[in-house]
């Protein structure tokens, strides 16, 4: 009979080193696989069996677990790096886009009809009873108008772009978490019952780093095996295994709200019915972050500053030209058409009909300050060339070039310093993801050396196997 126990032992090493060599195969399939982490097979001695005069003989080996090799605490940094570096690469194109948008045909944007504009009047001031330098100053003023009107549909466009790009990335944020409470159905059920999960609970920690990617997210796991999900304002996003689902509703200017739906027992349609809280101001990371920030905050700022730039020129650019006369001796006339409000101005910026009227307009285009002094009085169109460096408009926080150049030049400063932290953000990440392929990264000179080592190993307890036979046939033939 101890000749049999022999026989079990090496059984037991050629099942346990079958299992070391599977798991290494396995190890090495997955190398080039997302989010894997390797696994390693963790072998137990038998219990020892009783021998002559009270020893203990060895009862062999055993392979009592496949253990995947992870650090949590990686992990969830880089789920919150992930969360930054989404946020500015969402931005990233917006930004580009509002920069572009000032700056549009090699530098013949906004600043630079502006100061034709201005050129145009000072062209004026030598000639001011010619028909064509009127003319110079009618085109240009049209075409610093145009500038900015295209700036500013340009700007809705992207507003409006951005606000679908929003609701895709709600569809995509419902879908991760839908499949996080499902992995987590799956990974309890097969651990309670004894199996091993890795490949499910590296397909959850993918799942979880891509939604960290998105939305700002914190997670822990509890003592079933799931991970509950926590999203901004403190809901939750996933709790055993349901998901909580996030919605868009438009609020009085169109802008898409993003809107937190509790979960609950679905209706027959599959649609929640929870209670639910607006979290638009509470999103603090992911993609999502990045596009509410570039819409409410950037596009809006951009917006709201050509509105109040275009609002206040109107207002003084008029003011100063109703007090000069034009060829026809009449005087307050506007050249912008009046803005019934700052709102919507820069949209709304045209030449007036009665400077935008053939040679009659142009005649309209009040140069002289006096009507006693036609045609060659040019001190109104001086002081209407003045105004591009007059400190007074805005509250005397700039002139008009200085204004307008400052816009473009914030502009182009968020870009930038958006690029700087994309780069910084990409830096950490990668870190992050040297620092998790350390402890989880599949190895293959390692795991060729335990292919090799396990295999010895098979081969040693397949030799046992012969030995032990060997020595039960003679055994048997002593009986002959």
């Amino acid at each position: 009979m101890r000749l049999y126990g022999i026989l079990a032992v090496a059984r037991s090493g050629l099942q346990a080193n079958q299992v070391a060599i599977r798991t290494a195969g396995h190890n090495i399939a997955n190398v080039n696989t997302e989010g894997y982490s390797r696994q390693q097979a963790t072998l137990r001695p038998l219990h020892s069996q009783p021998a002559p005069r009270g020893s203990q003989l060895g009862g062999g080996v055993q392979a009592v677990d496949l253990r995947g090799m992870r650090d949590d605490f990686v992990n969830r940094q880089l789920v919150t790096a992930k969360g930054a570096m989404g946020a500015a690469e969402a931005r990233q194109r917006p930004l580009q886009r509002i920069d572009a948008l000032f700056n549009e045909m090699n530098g013949e944007g906004v600043h630079a009809a502006l100061e034709r504009f201005f050129n145009s009047l000072r062209s004026l001031e030598t000639n001011p009873e010619s028909l064509d330098h009127r003319a110079a100053v009618m085109a240009s003023g049209e075409i610093f108008t145009e500038r900015v009107r295209q700036t500013a549909a340009g700007l809705s466009d992207l507003r409006d772009g951005l606000n679908q790009n929003i609701a895709d990335e709600v569809v995509e944020i419902n879908r991760l978490t839908a499949q996080v409470a499902d992995l987590n159905d799956r990974i309890s059920a097969t651990e309670a019952s004894g199996g091993q999960a890795s490949d499910l609970r590296d397909r959850r920690q993918v799942a979880l780093v891509d939604l960290g990617t998105r939305i700002d997210i914190t997670s822990f796991e509890d003592p079933d095996g799931r991970t509950v999900v926590i999203g901004p304002r403190g809901k939750p996003l996933v709790e055993d295994g349901t998901a909580a689902a996030l919605e868009v509703i438009p609020d009085a200017d169109n802008l898409l709200q993003v809107v937190h739906v509790a979960a609950v027992p679905r209706t027959v349609e599959g649609v929640p019915n929870g209670r639910r809280v607006q979290i638009t101001d509470q999103v603090r990371g992911g993609r999502l972050f990045g596009l509410i920030d570039a819409r409410d905050n950037a596009i809006a700022g951009a917006q709201d500053d050509m509105d109040e730039f275009v609002f206040t020129f109107v207002e003084r650019f008029n003011l100063q030209h109703r007090q000069g006369f034009g060829l026809d001796g009449l005087d307050n006339r506007d050249f912008f058409s009046p803005l019934a409000a700052q709102k919507d101005a820069a949209s709304n910026f045209v030449v007036s009909d009665a400077i935008f009227a053939g040679d009659n307009g142009l005649r309209a285009i009040a140069a002289s300050q006096t009507a006693n002094t036609l045609p060659g009085d040019q001190r109104n169109a001086l002081a209407l060339a003045d105004l591009q460096h007059d400190p007074t408009f805005f509250g005397g926080r700039a002139t008009p070039s200085e204004r307008l150049a400052r816009i473009v030049r914030d502009a182009g400063a968020a870009d930038r310093d958006n690029d700087f932290d994309l780069d910084f953000e990409e830096i950490k990440v990668t870190q992050l993801q040297n620092l998790r392929d350390t402890v989880s990264g599949v190895s293959l000179d390692e795991e060729m050396l335990n292919l090799v080592k396990f295999q010895n190993a098979f081969q040693a307890s397949a030799r046992v196997v012969r030995i032990v036979d060997e020595m039960l046939e003679a055994v048997v033939n002593l009986k002959r």
